[in-house]
């Protein structure tokens, strides 16, 4: 899985820009990084500072990953809910105005996601994603296919430091109050 990560990477690699890479702070992200970093690809890495991170991932960010460019939001979540309302689980702006969005038109982003995450996930993402609308380009998902064990199995090998969050027995991180999280 690997090595097909690997290949990946380097097969869909922008041969007139670098990647986008989008980087949260969380454990896949972690993976990817350190993949890219095996595969020798051309990457930029990006954190979407979305106001409402946990203080721990902001710190282990900045320490571990201070080439990430972290990236603030034009108006913050607090803004955005003046303007739209709480998001929930039907109405979820905030990934849109937070994160997804902020990437430069068009752009080749390399992402975390796996296809274990969520039913939804496996159905709408591939390892090589076209986003719509088309003009925001394309997205390479290099580790869709590996499952929460493969990603702590490649941290554990690789010797990776990790958000602290995790140790607190969180199996994702991400923003607070996600109203895409479990309890």
């Amino acid at each position: 899985k690997i090595q097909a990560a690997i290949r990946t990477l380097q097969y869909y690699q922008p041969t007139d820009q670098p990647y986008y890479g989008c980087f949260s702070g969380g454990k896949d992200s972690v993976a990817i990084k350190a993949l890219a970093a095996i595969a020798g690809v051309n990457i930029d890495w990006h954190y979407h500072v979305t106001t409402i991170d946990p203080p721990e991932q902001v710190a282990f960010i900045k320490r571990y990953h201070p080439d990430v460019i972290r990236t603030k939001p034009r108006r913050t979540f607090i803004d955005w809910i003046l303007s739209k309302g709480l998001p929930t689980r039907k109405t979820r702006w905030c990934c849109e105005k937070l994160k997804e969005g902020v990437a430069p038109r068009p752009s080749r982003l390399v992402m975390g996601i796996r296809w274990a995450e969520s039913h939804r996930r496996s159905r709408a993402w591939q390892t090589f994603t076209h986003l719509r609308p088309a003009t925001r380009g394309t997205c390479v998902c290099p580790i869709a296919h590996w499952t929460h064990e493969d990603t702590w199995t490649f941290i554990e090998h690789q010797q990776l430091p990790y958000c602290s969050l995790y140790d607190a027995n969180y199996r994702r991180t991400g923003c607070i109050l996600c109203p895409m999280a479990g309890a």
